[in-house]
C-alpha cells in the first residue's frame, strides 16, 4: 500500500498589530507527499510572534508544537503504520496555528489530506479482433497493442505475459509498467475462410498485494472473402 498527501490552507488578511502590515502564517504548498513529511514555517512581517500548533487527525503527527516566527518550523509527518491499516480512500485532518497575543489574523487553519492508494493492474480490454480479407490479401489491423500499466499507484509492477493460440506472436513476454504489449498474427491460412481464437494473460509477479493481479484478453481472427470496407465516389464529368 502506498500513500500520497497534499496540504492546503487559506490565506488570511495578512495584518499584524506589530506593524499593521502582512502577515502571520503562510499556507503550505499543495502536492503529492514527497518526501514523507512537510516542513512549514510560520512567518510575520516586522515582528516575531510566538506560535502554537494543534492537530486534529490520528494518522499524522506534528512536531514541535510551539515556536517563534519566522525562525522556527514545524514538521507534519504521516504515521505509516497507521495508514497501512486504512482502506483505500482520502482522509483529512486539520492543523490550527495560533499566534501570540497582539497579532491580528492570529489563528489560521490548514487542511491536511492523505490519499491511501494501492497498486492495481490497469484494466485490459476484454476482447480484440483481427480480420483478414482474402480478396484484398489485407489484414486489419496488422497488429494490436495494449498498455500494461498500474492504474492505482505509482509503484512499478513487474509482470509476465502468456498466450494460448499458435497463430499470433506476443511481445514482450515480461516487463515492468508502463509498457506496451503487441499481438501480431503470423501463422494462419490466408486462402480459406475460417476463424482462429486465442487469449493472452497478464500476471503481476510483484509487488505482492496488487489488486486485480491477473487479467486476460480474448483474441479472435476472422478470415473472410469480402472486400475491406470502403466507399466509391461517383465520377462526374462536366462539359
Amino acid at each position: 500500500m502506498a500513500a500520497g498527501a497534499a496540504w492546503g490552507g487559506k490565506k488570511g488578511q495578512r495584518q499584524s498589530r506589530c506593524s499593521g502590515l502582512p502577515a502571520i502564517g503562510r499556507p503550505p504548498p499543495t502536492g503529492k507527499l514527497e518526501p514523507a513529511a512537510r516542513v512549514l514555517t510560520p512567518t510575520a512581517a516586522y515582528c516575531t510572534p510566538t506560535w502554537n500548533v494543534t492537530a486534529s487527525g490520528d494518522w499524522f503527527t506534528v512536531s514541535p508544537t510551539s515556536g517563534r516566527a519566522p525562525t522556527d518550523t514545524f514538521t507534519v509527518r504521516p504515521i505509516t503504520t497507521a495508514l497501512a491499516a486504512y482502506p483505500v480512500g482520502r482522509y483529512t485532518g486539520t492543523l490550527t496555528v495560533t499566534a501570540g497575543s497582539g497579532v491580528l489574523n492570529g489563528i489560521q487553519r490548514i487542511t491536511v489530506t492523505v490519499d491511501v492508494v494501492e497498486p492495481r493492474l490497469g484494466n485490459l480490454p476484454p476482447a480484440l479482433t483481427f480480420t483478414y480479407f482474402i480478396s484484398e490479401t489485407y489484414l486489419l489491423p496488422a497488429a494490436h497493442s495494449v498498455e500494461v500499466r498500474n492504474a492505482g499507484s505509482d509503484d512499478v509492477l513487474h509482470w509476465t505475459a502468456a498466450k494460448s493460440g499458435d497463430w499470433f506472436t506476443l511481445s514482450p513476454s515480461s516487463g515492468t509498467t508502463p509498457q506496451t504489449l503487441w499481438m501480431t498474427p503470423t501463422t494462419f491460412v490466408t486462402t480459406t475462410l475460417g476463424e482462429y481464437t486465442g487469449r493472452i494473460t497478464i500476471t503481476v509477479t510483484s509487488p505482492s498485494g496488487t489488486a486485480n493481479p491477473v487479467q486476460s484478453t480474448a483474441l479472435a481472427l476472422r478470415v473472410i472473402g469480402a472486400r475491406a470496407w470502403g466507399s466509391n465516389l461517383p465520377c462526374v464529368l462536366r462539359h
